[in-house]
């Protein structure tokens, strides 16, 4: 794996090594602040006289080596334990192991270092033990080179000398997050779901259109975050306008959403793609071809007919539709019935819905969940895969893709859905700190079909139309209303009569001959005309006109009836 790959695993996981640090160091903390303190006292003796000769003191230095041995035998420790000046509970052998001897042989100074918990405790041993040992010298030297003296005596001192606990605080912090990476590595490289963006444009072949916010409970409308302002409706957008203008050679009039676990996230990204794309100036239809009817959950519709009634013949698309929004509508799952979807059927609904909006959506199954996943993808022009960070399983991504090509299907790309991590949600921020887009390169763009009219303009059905409810109105309050009558029109009042009705391509038709109406005819003259003003280029008019500055001409064909 190259150091890219590993920065690109800290990148994604840096939240949990964070939290790993943070609690690794807060128990190195505790460990440390519950250890009782130590304290060192040290006692420094001198070996032979300071000034001698030379063969003093090279005998000197060869007996420093041999007092530091003695210092630790058990006479000794015992002694000092019962002669010192301060009460202790240390046994000898306590003594000797809390006891540290170091005999430098070039300056022939011996040091004695006592540690224990209490420091004028560890000074008392220390100077006890320095006492013992001059006391043994004296005993039995005679020699000068054998003279033992204490030139610094221990004093006690109330900084302790453990625990360090900065270093324990440090060392625990680094060694959780040692652990921590290590464990995120094992999950990146045991875990069969999907890590990262690269990942999953590996494994559908193909690009990354964006990341886009994953379902969650926190969020009380979901379907609003193409319109709340937020960084997550400026990602839907441009995924959006990439999706629709993504092909300089072909216009998009309708895609399928298909997720790879489950459809409740792509109703979600159906459903805001279709705002996205409304915002954009496109009138949309959304058409629910779950199995679980989430859209009409979503926005808390009743049981309703939807598309598996369109399909089956029993209701007219138009009777479906339901306007959740400005040039945004929507055709729920609808009732029970057969969940094979026909795709030539499946394409005939759209052409028929295309004749009153611009781009279709449908939320497609998972394409585990049966055939109706692939037969939308063959009738429609373009198909989105949906996969969910760390939910999706690789494989199942994968086969997805194949599948969804196999059948003849055109992949434009995947969307990947994330939560934000914990410590980002409580931050306000997305996974990274800000929404992840995909610059969108400059493509051709499809002009609209004419200005926008009404949300969905009307069409002609045998079959009741629903009532047009605004969108603040409770969705429980649409009910059907009687058809429409050919010479039916929009109410002054209503918001279809605010704006121009949308001119679909078809054979001119031609206008109407202009009326030309005459002019009134002139009052009779009080004296006839003069010739000079009623000469008028190659004509004379009998009827007078007003003198005028310039020469004014009359046409042969003049209905006012002047030769």
């Amino acid at each position: 794996m190259e150091l890219s790959g590993y920065f690109a695993v800290v990148r994604r996981w840096w939240w949990t090594l964070l939290v790993a640090a943070w609690v690794a160091g807060l128990a190195g903390f505790y460990v440390a602040s519950r250890i009782q303190p130590s304290y060192e006292s040290s006692v420094k003796l001198l070996v032979a006289p300071l000034n001698t000769d030379a063969d003093t003191l090279r005998s000197a230095g060869l007996l420093v080596q041999t007092y530091a041995q003695v210092v630790t035998t058990s006479p000794i420790l015992g002694r000092a334990v019962t002669q010192t000046v301060t009460p202790t509970s240390m046994s000898a052998d306590e003594l000797g192991a809390s006891t540290r001897v170091v005999a430098n042989d070039v300056t022939r100074v011996l040091t004695i270092t006592v540690r224990t918990g209490d420091p004028a405790e560890a000074a008392g041993l220390a100077n006890s033990m320095a006492d013992e040992m001059v006391t043994l010298v004296k005993s039995g030297v005679s020699r000068p080179e054998g003279a033992l003296q204490i030139i610094q005596a221990a004093q006690p001192d109330p900084r302790p000398v453990a625990p360090q606990i900065s270093l324990i605080v440090l060392l625990a912090t680094a060694a959780g997050i040692i652990a921590a990476l290590v464990l995120v590595l094992l999950i990146e490289y045991l875990g069969r779901s999907i890590r990262s963006r690269d990942e999953l444009a590996r494994l559908i072949n193909g690009s990354v259109l964006g990341s886009v916010p994953a379902p969650s409970r926190d969020r009380a409308n979901p379907r609003d975050l193409a319109g709340d302002g937020s960084a997550a409706s400026t990602v839907y957008r441009v995924l959006a306008a990439r999706i629709v203008y993504g092909d300089p050679e072909e216009v998009l009039h309708s895609l399928a959403v298909v997720d790879s676990e489950s459809d409740t996230g792509s109703a979600l990204v159906a459903i805001n793609l279709g705002r996205a794309l409304a915002k954009l100036g496109r009138r949309v239809v959304v058409i629910d071809g779950g199995v679980r009817n989430n859209l009409a959950a979503l926005y808390g519709m009743e049981p309703v007919p939807g598309i598996r009634d369109v399909l089956s013949r029993e209701v007219q698309p138009r009777a479906a539709m339901r306007i959740v929004g400005e040039r945004l509508a929507l055709i729920p799952a609808g009732f029970e019935g057969s969940e094979l979807v026909d795709p030539d059927r499946a394409r005939a609904v759209v052409q028929e819905l295309l004749a009153s909006a611009d781009v279709v959506v449908v939320c497609a199954p998972p394409v585990q969940a049966g055939p109706s996943a692939l037969s939308w993808a063959r009738a429609l022009d373009r198909t989105v895969l949906v996969a969910r960070r760390d939910h999706a399983r690789r494989d199942d991504v994968s086969a997805a893709a194949e599948t969804l090509v196999h059948v003849g299907g055109r992949l434009s790309g995947a969307i990947l859905t994330e939560r934000p991590a914990p410590l980002a949600r409580l931050l306000g921020r997305g996974r990274s700190g800000s929404a992840k887009t995909t610059n969108v390169p400059p493509a051709r763009i499809a002009p609209a079909a004419s200005p926008m009219a009404s949300p969905i303009a009307p069409m002609a059905t045998t079959g009741p139309a629903p009532t047009l409810v605004p969108s603040a109105a409770p969705y429980s309050a649409y009910r059907p209303s009687p058809a429409p009558s050919a010479s039916s029109a929009p109410s002054i009042g209503s918001p279809s009569a605010l704006r121009p009705t949308i001119i679909r391509a078809s054979a001119p038709t031609p206008l109407p001959p202009p009326t030309i109406v005459p002019p009134p005819p002139a009052e009779p003259p009080a004296k006839p005309p003069s010739p000079r003003s009623s000469r008028s280029g190659s004509t004379r008019s009998t009827t007078p006109r007003p003198r005028s500055t310039g020469r004014s001409t009359t046409s042969r064909d003049d209905p006012s009836g002047a030769s």
